[in-house]
Order: structure tokens, then sequence, then C-alpha cells
């Protein structure tokens, strides 16, 4: 393996620092495992270490199903254009990973013969989309992959306007065009929404929504039914009849029966 030369991400780099930090830092292991990668981490800086532990393990965890660990490479771009490539294998399967801004890191998984292009984000955000159109289709201005630029210029326009931020932060954009298949993913990407084209016109569904829970509207009365029970529980229980004969057998009965109807209710409410 090659020495590491550890910069600090957040300090200002001298010249000559910055001309080493545009040199690629590379790295080979066995596999993209979650230990190899805890290994290596002790040769980045801590801020570096910190996007790994919060972004990258926990999506390699997520995605390891659609590519070989063994047979995989890892691009980052960090600040003041530093770069690292992690490489396991013959690196069949491309990540890339943009942490230019570090409170805003982007994942790219390439698309195979398989799969689509994945790009995560911390929520599917203006900032986060904008990424994704300058990583897909360029700076405004050029015409590459024009039909994706519509497609995510819709997701712009609309998403962060129309569903609030914790939707968008647990959330997966399927998006759609004549030549590919791209999906956005946020969190446990369990809010879902689809984006493609129809007769010529770029049009948003949302497929999937996460059902917030609703509060009962029997939480108010919950200490007004305890206090009955107790009450009526109290009154009817069979231990204050001093008579005895018919009058007590009918109030014993009530007792019973009534008792029978407020389980009934608790168990119904608890269900």
């Amino acid at each position: 393996m090659s020495s590491v030369h550890q910069l600090d991400l957040g300090s200002d780099l001298k010249s000559d620092e910055l001309e080493h930090a545009h040199e690629t830092k590379m790295w080979t292991i066995p596999s993209l495992t979650e230990g190899h990668l805890r290994d290596l981490m002790e040769k980045f800086p801590d801020s570096m270490k910190d996007i790994m532990n919060k972004h990258i393990i926990p999506f390699m965890s997520a995605e390891k199903a659609r590519f070989e660990l063994n047979n995989t490479f890892i691009n980052v771009l960090g600040p003041n254009n530093q770069r690292w490539k992690i490489i396991s294998g013959h690196g069949k399967h491309e990540i890339n990973i943009d942490i230019t801004d570090i409170n805003d890191p982007v994942i790219t998984m390439k698309a195979d013969d398989n799969n689509p292009e994945v790009m995560r984000g911390e929520g599917i955000t203006k900032t986060f989309l904008g990424k994704c159109i300058i990583k897909k289709c360029g700076n405004e201005g050029t015409t590459k992959n024009e039909s994706m630029r519509k497609l995510l210029q819709v997701a712009i326009d609309r998403l962060p306007n129309e569903y609030d931020k914790n939707t968008l932060k647990n959330a997966k954009v399927y998006i759609y065009n004549s030549m590919e298949t791209l999906i956005l993913v946020s969190g446990d990407g369990i809010n879902s929404f689809v984006i493609n084209t129809e007769n010529g016109n770029p049009k948003l569904k949302c497929s999937k929504l996460e059902k917030k829970k609703q509060i009962s509207k029997l939480v108010p009365l919950e200490g007004s039914c305890l206090v009955l029970i107790v009450v009526i529980t109290l009154i009817l229980f069979p231990c204050h009849f001093c008579v005895m004969g018919v009058p007590g057998f009918i109030l014993w009965k009530i007792w019973k029966r009534t008792r029978f109807i407020l389980w009934k209710i608790w168990k119904w409410r608890n269900c």
C-alpha cells in the first residue's frame, strides 16, 4: 500500500500542499467489507473518517447485494480537489463519492448490465438535486443528456415545494427516460416517487407515502374512562351487596355484564 499524506479537510492548504492534494491517493484492499474499510479509515483525516462512518459504510452495507465487494472501486472527491481511490479486485463496479461539501455528500453507484444508476444524499433537497443535474447533465448551457435534465428539473421544481422535509429525508425517486433509469435515494427510501414522460410531457407521481400514526380520538377520554371503570366497579362489586335474593342476584349479573363490556372496550382500544 502507498503511504498516506494526511490533510486537514477544514484548513487552508499552502500552494505546495495544494499541488499534492490534486494527486489521487490509492489503496488496494481485499474486499470492501466493513472490517477492511474501518482498517483503512485509520489512514484518512478525521473529517473523512466521519464521512465513512455516517455515509459510506452504511451505503455499502445497504447496497452490497448489487455489486461484488471484492471487485469494486470507490472514487472519492473531497474539498480542495483532494482525491482518493479504494480498489478491490479488478474494480468491475464503480462507486463515486463527492464530499466537496462534507455536510452534504453525494454517493453515486454507476449503472451496470443488471442495475440502474443510484445517487444517494442526505435528503431530496434542491441542493442535492442540483448536484445530480450537474453530475448527470453538466452545467447549465450544455446540451448533454437533455431529456434527463428536464426530468431532474421537474424534481427540483416540485418535490421540495410539494412535500415536507421529513418525507424527502426518507425517499426514493425513480426517474425514467427512453435511454436510462436513475434512482435518487435518501434515508430508508420508504416514500416513493416516479418521474417520467407521458405523451412528451414530464410527469411526477407519488407511488408510496409512509402512513403517519394518527392519534386516537379516544385519547382525551382515557382519564375519564379509567375513573368511570373504577367507580362502576366499586359500586357494583358484589361484596357490597348485603341483601341476598333476587335484587342482589340481578345487581351481580349487571356487574358481570358491565365488567365484560368494559374489558371488550379496553381490548379494542389497545389493539
